[in-house]
Order: structure tokens, then sequence, then C-alpha cells
């Protein structure tokens, strides 16, 4: 077998986990010029990076190992891709130092395209949920796969290369299908005075007037982007030394076995991966890594068992802002042993661990708390935990789809459980997530005290790299 080293990485939470830092931790750990795939989600990714020259990137649709200079980009076909926001990171990171950012990435020309009129109805659909929005980023995401899965227009990547005439076309089938998609819906278009955004985002779908300017904008990206066919994208993945697969979101957004309907529209395990992986014939030993932080999160809506107001108040994130128009509030808690295993069972196990945001533990008392159960009412006492009583077992994914309805009455159901809370006795908080490992029973191999790869540690032989020295 060739020496050849490939990383597959995944959150194992509601995102926010990581990622992106510890995809730049790694590609500077491997040879020049790696490959990073992003092999799920779309331009609502959010990965922060801060190299050691202080940079700091938020990483939406180019690899989060960019500013390590040689390093590539694969958007795979499981990539939603908007085009747009590839130009603008592309110019932002072109300002920050990176040379000719647009030649180090690639499109599969099967990706779908996340067009303007599906940003401005996913806004309006969420707009007009009122109280029981979703928690979308805003970004179309789901609008675009939702016409790829119902029959409806899609664009692809190598649509771009049209003639502008069918081009103009497709990107006209777009809007109008929104527009009869929203009406048949009864999702009424942002009113007067609503923010200037939004009324943009209604002039985007009631008016043709910026149709020219998307397909000028469309022009650009495929004059600059590399657009491959699937063969030339199997050779790119087949042939590098070293790749990295970067996860979007976290396991417990999965499209149908997270809690509908505060989910994401993607696979969030490694199906996509191992797909790309045999697609593309590469022979390498693989290694799957899962990401966690050493608390828990969630940003935006959905059911959070651990939550803490005290902590929610105590440990603001720098990146992420509690006050997103569209995704809602950024919320903490002691870390979820329950959906950790709950995680690990739905992405068939990882064979090491890394822990973020070491650096941000609470002041501790001889310890921390974790959450290792969900009470439920029921006859005045608290049911078995909800880990035990898991009515979705390992098997039954993904050989078959999950019952959405029944995943629906799960997120109803713990949105009124209890969490129980056990002392985790521990002097530092790598002791701490020593334990929560050994409760995992997968080991460690990355801690992380602090934002850039100089403040992580390589403590096992991930991917055959020699751990550092403590």
């Amino acid at each position: 077998m060739e020496n050849k080293r490939t990383i597959l990485l995944m959150g194992l939470s509601f995102g926010d986990e990581g990622k992106g830092t510890v995809t730049d931790f790694f590609v500077r750990r491997l040879r020049p010029n790696a490959l990073v795939v992003r092999y799920n989600g779309g331009a609502q990714a959010a990965h922060n990076v801060v190299d050691p020259d202080g940079r700091h990137h938020t990483f939406c649709q180019f690899g989060s190992g960019t500013l390590v200079p040689g390093t590539r980009t694969l958007l795979s076909r499981f990539t939603v891709v908007n085009p747009i926001s590839v130009l603008d990171e592309a110019e932002r990171l072109a300002k920050k130092g990176v040379p000719d950012p647009c030649r180090l990435i690639s499109v599969d020309s099967r990706a779908l395209i996340v067009t303007p009129y599906h940003v401005a109805a996913n806004r309006s659909r969420e707009l007009a949920r009122g109280d029981a929005r979703h928690g979308s980023v805003g970004q179309g995401i789901g609008e675009a796969v939702g016409d790829s899965l119902c029959g409806g227009p899609v664009i692809r990547a190598g649509d771009l290369l049209l003639d502008d005439e069918a081009l103009l076309e497709k990107l006209r089938a777009t809007r109008f299908a929104k527009m009869s998609q929203l009406s048949r819906d009864g999702v009424p278009l942002p009113s007067e005075g609503s923010s200037a955004q939004l009324l943009l985002d209604r002039e985007v779908l009631e008016s043709d007037r910026h149709d020219d300017a998307f397909l000028s904008w469309y022009r650009d990206f495929a004059g600059q982007i590399d657009i491959v066919g699937p063969s030339e994208a199997n050779a790119l993945l087949r042939n590098a030394n070293d790749v990295v697969f970067e996860g979007a979101q976290g396991v417990m957004l999965h499209e149908s076995a997270g809690f509908y309907p505060y989910v994401t529209w993607s696979d969030t395990t490694f199906a996509n991966a191992v797909t790309l992986l045999e697609e593309s014939g590469r022979r390498s030993e693989v290694t799957r890594v899962g990401v966690f932080r050493a608390y828990s999160t969630r940003h935006g809506a959905g059911p959070f068992v651990p939550e803490s107001e005290t902590m929610t108040g105590e440990m603001a994130d720098p990146h992420n802002r509690g006050d997103h128009e569209w995704q809602g509030a950024f919320r903490v808690g002691p870390f979820d042993l329950v959906a950790a295993k709950y995680a690990l069972r739905l992405i068939g196990g990882v064979d090491y661990l890394a822990f973020t945001c070491l650096d941000r533990m609470p002041a501790s008392d001889g310890g921390w708390d974790v959450c290792d159960g969900y009470g439920f009412a029921a006859d005045g006492e608290l049911a078995k935990p909800f880990v035990d009583a898991l009515p979705l077992a390992r098997e039954m994914f993904p050989v078959r789809p999950f019952d959405l309805g029944a995943q629906e009455n799960l997120a109803l159901a713990l949105a009124s459980a209890k969490p129980q809370f056990s002392r985790v006795p521990s002097g530092t908080a790598e002791e701490f997530v020593g334990v929560l490992a050994e409760c995992l029973g997968v080991p460690v191999g990355v801690l992380s005290f602090g934002e850039g790869a100089e403040s992580k540690r390589l403590v096992a032989p991930v991917a055959g790299l020699a751990p550092d020295v403590p």
C-alpha cells in the first residue's frame, strides 16, 4: 500500500466543535500540498482558524487548511456550493496574504449550486415560522437540496459552463420555482417595513432585474475556479499524498437521525467520505477522528438537555454571536455523555477523539459536572436514562431511513427532559476529558488549549504521526 494518509474529521455534537481548527492542525502536521475535501454541507459552515502569525479567518467553503501554503481544496459532489460566497471568501483570503486563492480550489461538476433565490426563499420561510423557527442560518441550503430531492429545477456546478442563454434560462426557472413553492405553501414574502436585506430578498424573488447580475457573477466564478468532471475529481483524491476530509455541522444535526425539524439537509456521518474514497480508488490507511468541545454547546433552536444559563452567561464564544439574525442563541452546558454516545452509535465509532476549548473550561472546584442521563416524568419518577431506552439502534442506520415522525416526537420529548448530572473529580481539564474518553471507549488523539495550532497537542499516533512529547 502506498505511503498515503487519509484523515476523516467530523464533529460529534451540534456543530461548533472546532472542526476547522483541528483540520488546520492536521494539515500543518502532514506533508506539504495536502488536500482538504469538503464532503457535506455548504456555505453555512463557519470554521474559525487562527494561524501562528495571528491571522484569523472564518472558513465557509475553502478547506480550513488554506492558510498553510500549498493546501488545496476539493468541493465534492456532496457539497452545496454558493459561487458568490466562494468568490467573496477568495477575496478575503487574498487580503490576508493567501496568493491567488482561486487556483487552490476545485469544484466537482456534479455539486449542487445554491442561488440567491434559494437564500431569499429560505429566509422567507424561516421568518414566517415566527417563534417556531428551526434555527436555519439563512443560506438556502435546504431549499436547494429540497429541489434536488423533489424533482425541481436544479443547477449543478457543471451548468455554470453553459452558454449565457442556457444558464440564464436555468436561473429564471429556479426563481419561478421558488416563487411557486412559497405561494403553494402559503409563505408570505417580507412585508414593507422589513429590513433592507429582507426587502432585497423579496425583490430578488419577484423581479428579474438581478438575473443578469447573477449570470455575470457565475461567469466570473466559472472563469476563475477549476470545475472538474468526475474522473478528474477522483484523480485529485486518488493521487494526493495526504488528505483531510473536513466535515460540516455535527452528527446530532443529521438530516434524518437528528431531532427533526431542528436538523440540517445533510448526511453528517462519514458515509459521503467513504463513498468518495471508494469511487476514487484511493489506497491508503484511513483514520477517523471525532471532534468534541470539552463542554456542550448548541447554536440555534432545538432540544439541548444540559443547557446551563450560568455557563451560557459566563462562557461567551468569540466566534459565535448569540444575536445571529437567523441562527439564534448560542447556548452552553456541561458535557453531554448521553448525546455523545448517541453520536458515536450513529457514526459507527471513531479511532480517536479530539477535544477542543480546554482553555475555556470554567474554574474547577475539584472537578466538573457531566450530563450522564436524561430524566422523563413517568408517574412522578424519572424514567431510565435516554441512552438506554433509545428506540433507534445502530443496526437501523443507514440500512433504512429513520422515521422523521419518530424523530420529531423525540425532539418534543427532549424539550422537557431533565438532565441528570454526575461529578467527575479531576484536577485538570486534560484529566477530565481523559475520563470522558474512557466513558466513551475511544482514545484521545488531540488536545486543544487555544485557537492556534501551537496550542494543540497530538497525544496519540493519529494517522501514524508522532505524538508530541509532554
